[in-house]
């Protein structure tokens, strides 16, 4: 997630309010057990373009690292719109 630089806003206190958002989702991964690196916060500028190019390619590295490996068992998914009929697929 990017947004303007702290003070630097047109709408005032957005991104303020995102930072805390940020933090409580932060806080709610660790609980379940997720890695909090997985979203990041970053306070870049348009005018900031490489800046921007480096963020994503070290959440791409981030996000690569932590992938679970590919299973390549049958996967049963239930919709309450299919009712008691699932359907099966494979894994991705």
């Amino acid at each position: 997630m990017s947004g303007c630089h702290i003070n630097d806003c047109h709408y005032i206190n957005a991104n303020h309010q995102t930072e805390k958002r940020v933090k409580k989702v932060w806080k709610k991964m660790e609980r379940l057990g997720l890695d909090k690196n997985r979203l990041q916060l970053a306070w870049i500028s348009a005018a900031e373009g490489l800046q921007f190019t480096r963020k994503i390619k070290e959440l791409e590295e981030i996000l690569r690292a932590s992938r679970p490996p590919r299973s390549k068992t049958a996967v049963v998914c239930w919709s309450r719109q299919e009712g008691q009929e699932g359907r099966q697929r494979g894994a991705e």
